[in-house]
């Protein structure tokens, strides 16, 4: 499954009107995206499934940074520290920023994985939810991030590769074509 999410969105709103009709209320654009992450990978039929995350629109998010603070619209940034720095980093960085977002679909992503094999897809928490498997062996992964620009042709031609190289990957693991 490929779900395509916007950085940029991160200080943008979307109006809802399903809250009734004289109050419309509105909702954080990435916060959208982050529930509609978390609802699609509880689907089942997409358990045994590999996710690619791509979070595009880094050129906007990079500019954005520069002028908004990203901790105004998700408070605990402020506090975040990614696992590669000892410290937080600046809150400018747009790199820091990126593994803030990253984060938080992590999270959800692995809010989702249960502690037993691909074969046992329908593990459930103690809410009743589905979880998704964890991965049949170390070095399979169920989740690959990438950073994207779509205007950047040599990033997309990077991103694409790497996309229909995990493709052929999972193709011959089903067909039991794969080298050990």
């Amino acid at each position: 499954m490929i779900f395509v999410a916007s950085l940029s969105d991160f200080d943008q709103e979307l109006l809802d009107k399903t809250a009734n009709n004289y109050e419309d209320r509105t909702v954080n654009r990435m916060e959208e995206s982050l529930a509609l992450f978390n609802v699609v990978i509880q689907d089942r039929f997409l358990q045994t499934a590999s996710i690619i995350l791509l979070l595009n629109k880094t050129d906007i998010f990079q500019e954005k940074l520069q002028e908004r603070d990203l901790a105004d619209y998700f408070p605990d940034y402020a506090h975040f520290q990614p696992e590669s720095q000892p410290a937080p980093g600046p809150k400018k960085d747009p790199q820091t920023a990126g593994q803030y977002v990253l984060s938080k679909y992590m999270a959800i992503n692995d809010c989702h994985v249960a502690g037993k094999s691909a074969s046992s897809s329908t593990e459930k928490d103690e809410q009743g939810k589905v979880r998704r498997p964890q991965p049949n062996t170390e070095n399979e992964q169920l989740m690959f991030s990438h950073f994207t620009c779509a205007t950047d042709t040599k990033n997309i031609k990077f991103i694409a590769k790497a996309v229909e190289d995990r493709l052929l990957q999972e193709a011959l693991i089903d067909f039991n074509l794969a080298l050990v």
